[in-house]
């Protein structure tokens, strides 16, 4: 294997991309390593890689290139890692939530990866006899057969009352490995040695859960101690697949692509994000508060830097290696009172609701690199992409057909120059073939809807989610053409029956669809449900929204939301997405 001279370490540098000198041809056989690390907010990496705190992450964008990276709303992990693993909105590849309808209404499960509708990278690798390995990824249990191995990151209703998680709008945990469950490994004979790894992982957390937490120096909360407890799942869950992928690997192994997800960088900066950055919130944690846990966040940037440095000198010394992140992480419940006593799935206080961009740092001989100083604010980087572009880029780092009917595009701008010259792009219509699709196992299930054109909108979005987004515009678009009242409140009491326990997202939908449709009592008593959900959780930034909602429609005035349009001209992904959506019901024919 070729060695990948990394820079010593000093000031990582970053700007403008700048050639890498090229001696040689551009070659199609360096492998590729995907590394997905779920929620990566530059502001929390920039001051680290100052303060040289992590110097796998710092060796990479010395010798590549890095910025910001789009996303897509929702910013949910299985909708957005599915498409980065196929470079298609969901519409098209067919995971829209953590959960979907099954059955009659209020029935719901969890995606599982039998509902995607297209190929990912694994499936087109595997086609074409190439190696890949998939290790924790979004959205593979069950297993696929591939051309190497997968290991799953393993949904099921073992690890989560997914019904009440869903009613109560907490989403599910990321996935993990369950002893005893079939369809987790493939090759099954691997299976044996997986479950092994895991036990050796479960039998160190208590020193890794110490390096990471801390020996609390003092009787921890009720909320703390769930804090922490709510987070060890996701570090074992690293702990695990980065463990995996070093010892079912061998060094000098071969392979085209290895796929490897870490998510409790997501997990962490939900749970502790106040602790790192008090000044963001009304009511700061306690000085012993912010003693213990303001280095919980930043301690696991560095765990997942200490596995990407492992990582690439274990097995990818000569890969094009992509660090990527789904979305960024800002401040939540900024206004919120963070009681001793409150529940911890009501205390999140970092969040990912807007889709905030996330992070792509690549590095390889065939991939640019950055120059200029390492800037100090995530504003000053460059965008290079939206997250759909990483399939099309790594099938033409590989030679292999790029698919029309994907979404996304090659990331030019972090190629080397001659890159393209030496190795054009190909295409094919679609990857997948009709007997792909009948071979699937389970077909996506679709929604029971109530009219012609609410199955036309399964068909485009197959998503009780997406009544709520379509009913939400219908019902708040400044665009007087675009907005109808009836409509939204069709579309909004369908998805809010589902939710049969009340979603306080939800009713405000349904509320701001009563009020565009003259209905203003029912939009008052709607609005007034969704304050009280958002009391009983103390989501005070909730109450406060939903108490000036009250204010408008008593005074009968329809709520009015400026984003809530779809743009015209060139729109994100995310707008495309609505536009679709709206297409489909037949409001922009």
């Amino acid at each position: 294997m070729w060695l990948l001279v990394l820079a010593v370490l000093g000031m990582v540098a970053c700007g403008d991309a700048s050639q890498r000198e090229q001696t040689s041809e551009p070659s199609l056989d360096l492998p590729v390593l995907l590394i997905g690390v779920d929620g990566l907010e530059w502001d929390v990496l920039l001051p680290l890689l100052h303060q040289g705190r992590l110097p796998a992450l710092a060796r990479l964008m010395k010798s590549g290139v890095y910025g910001r990276l789009e996303t897509f709303s929702p910013t949910l992990s299985p909708v957005i890692w599915t498409s980065v693993a196929t470079g298609k909105v969901p519409r098209k590849h067919g995971i829209l939530h953590m959960i979907t309808p099954s059955g009659p209404a209020g029935s719901l499960r969890l995606y599982d990866s039998r509902d995607r509708r297209t190929k990912a990278l694994w499936n087109i690798f595997s086609d074409a006899g190439r190696t890949v390995h998939v290790i924790g990824w979004w959205l593979t249990f069950p297993t696929e057969k591939v051309r190497g191995s997968m290991v799953a990151q393993t949904n099921t209703e073992l690890q989560v009352d997914t019904v009440a998680a869903a009613r109560r709008a907490l989403g599910v945990w990321k996935g993990g490995l369950v002893r005893g469950q079939a369809g987790q490994v493939h090759p099954s004979r691997l299976q044996h040695r997986v479950m092994e790894i895991v036990d050796e992982v479960v039998a160190e957390l208590p020193r890794s859960q110490a390096e990471i937490f801390g020996e609390a120096p003092s009787p921890r909360s009720p909320l703390e101690s769930e804090l922490v407890e709510n987070s060890l799942w996701a570090l074992r869950a690293d702990q695990i697949y980065f463990s995996v992928a070093t010892k079912l690997l061998a060094p000098g192994d071969e392979f085209d692509l290895l796929m490897l997800y870490f998510g409790g960088t997501d997990v962490v900066s939900h749970r502790f994000w106040r602790y790192l950055h008090p000044e963001q919130f009304k009511h700061p944690p306690s000085a012993r508060e912010i003693q213990e846990f303001s280095g919980v966040i930043p301690r696991y940037y560095e765990r997942v830097d200490l596995f990407l440095g492992k990582l690439m000198a274990h097995l990818a010394r000569d890969a094009n290696v992509f660090v990527v992140s789904d979305h960024g992480m800002q401040a939540t419940n900024r206004a919120q009172v963070f009681r001793p006593d409150l529940p911890a799935e009501a205390a999140n206080s970092g969040g990912h609701d807007d889709p905030l961009p996330g992070v792509l740092i690549a590095a390889g001989k065939q991939l640019r690199r950055s120059s200029g100083e390492l800037p100090r604010t995530a504003s000053a980087l460059p965008v290079l992409g939206n997250v759909l572009d990483l399939a099309p880029t790594i099938l033409l780092l590989k030679g292999l057909p790029i698919g029309r009917d994907m979404d996304g595009r090659v990331l030019e701008e972090v190629l080397v120059d001659g890159f393209l010259e030496a190795h054009s792009p190909t295409y094919i219509d679609t990857h997948d073939t009709a007997a792909w699709r009948k071979a699937r196992a389970i077909e996506p299930m679709q929604p029971d809807i109530l009219t012609d054109r609410e199955r036309a909108l399964a068909q485009a979005a197959d998503s009780w989610m997406a009544l709520n987004n379509v009913a939400w515009t219908l019902a708040t678009c400044p665009d007087a053409s675009i907005r109808d009242g009836e409509r939204a409140v069709v579309l909004a009491e369908r998805a809010s029956r589902i939710m049969q326990d009340g979603d306080s997202e939800f009713l405000d939908t349904l509320a701001a669809a009563y009020a565009e449709a003259g209905r203003f009592p029912e939009a008052v008593t709607t609005i007034t449900q969704a304050a009280q959900i958002a009391a009983d959780a103390g989501q005070r930034e909730g109450i406060v929204r939903f108490e000036q909602r009250r204010e408008l429609y008593q005074a009968g005035r329809p709520l009015r939301v400026a984003g809530s349009c779809p743009r015209r001209g060139l729109p994100a992904a995310a707008e495309r997405e609505r536009i679709e959506q709206l297409r489909a019901l037949g409001y922009l024919d």
